[in-house]
């Protein structure tokens, strides 16, 4: 090994080094915060804090470094992937310290252990906190398929907090928790899943450094939604199905779903060239947590928010104005102008949405 492939080794291992060290002190930080949380011991919510000073000096060390690196070697390809990843990872991992500082400063507040859902934090520190580490092996080990595999749990977690702070603000209207007590546990929640969320990026980076693939571009998940999944749902879902398959994945539902399909629009579809999406009108999700699949529910009649459930907390509903349903024969003519109307118009908005959650990329 030449003098200069040495050199360019030996700095890109310390870099390695460096911010595994970074990692794990993180990670640490999290499960002190919680520990102390949990046991009330505001002396160990404390030191987590000031803990963390040291930690955002090594953050910025760690970055004077691979600057250092970069004018130095001047790295291209496999190192230039290290060090851009190591950077975006730096950050992640200064996040991850912040978090646990956020943690240790509502115990601080809250004066001892939750008064509520123990339990609850418990488990959800435990699955945000083992994914972190797990996502930090992937990273030392260079391992992709332990980075995969990990990062597919952050659905779980997301999951875990939607259903969590349903408890959180239903211990707090029950008077099982003060306001003060319920929004330090809504902080504490929120921090956790961020962890999570961190985790998963370091899974990111760990599949871009070792394989050069970036990370894909998100698949959005839509429901559109009236009264009876008859027609109008129908049609939005077999357009956006049609003209933006590789953007999202899409679903229709009524909150009373008809006994069968409307004839005329079944009818119009065929002719138009467009999949009926579903042969029998369906159900629309009964319960918040079903509809923590989603993140975009389209209504597409009046009266969705008062009929669907309380939606999660990522999950976002978008109301769309449109004419009524045509109705009438579809061969009569006027109808099938009012048809055709409708068609363009709801044709329009799907546009609108996929290029608003996928940018120019849509497609």
């Amino acid at each position: 090994m030449s003098g200069y492939t040495g050199r360019t080794t030996r700095d890109l291992e310390a870099i390695r080094g460096r911010i595994a060290d970074v990692g794990r002190r993180s990670a640490g930080a999290v499960r002190a915060a919680v520990a102390a949380l949990m046991a009330g011991d505001l002396d160990a919510s404390t030191a987590v804090v000031l803990g963390d000073l040291a930690i955002n000096r090594d953050v910025r060390a760690l970055d004077a470094l691979c600057h250092r690196f970069v004018s130095v070697h001047r790295p291209s390809a496999g190192h230039l992937r290290l060090i851009s990843s190591v950077l975006r990872l730096n950050v992640g991992l200064e996040r991850v310290g912040d978090q646990a500082v956020t943690i240790a400063r509502e115990a601080l507040q809250l004066g001892g252990p939750p008064p509520v859902l123990g339990e609850a934090l418990r488990q959800m520190a435990a699955q945000s906190s083992e994914m972190l580490e797990a996502a930090l092996r992937a990273w030392s080990a260079r391992d992709v398929a332990l980075a995969r595999e990990t990062a597919g749990v952050a659905r779980q977690v997301d999951s875990s907090l939607a259903a969590v702070l349903r408890g959180v603000l239903g211990e707090g209207s029950g008077g099982g928790a003060s306001l003060a007590q319920t929004y330090a546990l809504l902080v504490i929640f929120s921090s956790l899943e961020r962890v999570s969320d961190q985790a998963k990026n370091v899974c990111e980076e760990t599949i871009f450094t070792v394989t050069g693939e970036g990370k894909p571009p998100k698949v959005y998940r839509l429901l559109f939604v009236d009264r009876d999944n008859a027609g109008i749902s129908q049609l939005a879902q077999a357009i956006a199905r049609a003209a933006w398959p590789g953007s999202g994945d899409y679903h229709s539902a009524g909150w009373e779903p008809a006994p069968r399909i409307d004839p005329g629009m079944a009818e119009l579809l065929d002719r138009w060239g467009l999949v009926l999406p579903n042969p029998r009108p369906l159900r629309a999700p009964t319960r918040s947590e079903d509809l923590a699949d989603y993140h975009v529910v389209v209504a597409l009649a009046p009266g969705a928010r008062e009929a669907l459930p309380p939606l999660p907390f990522h999950t976002v509903l978008v109301r769309w104005e449109l004419p009524d349903h045509p109705g009438g024969d579809p061969q009569d003519a006027q109808v099938q102008h009012r048809f055709e109307a409708l068609y363009r118009q709801l044709s329009g908005r799907v546009e609108g949405l996929v290029r608003t959650l996928r940018g120019e990329g849509a497609c």
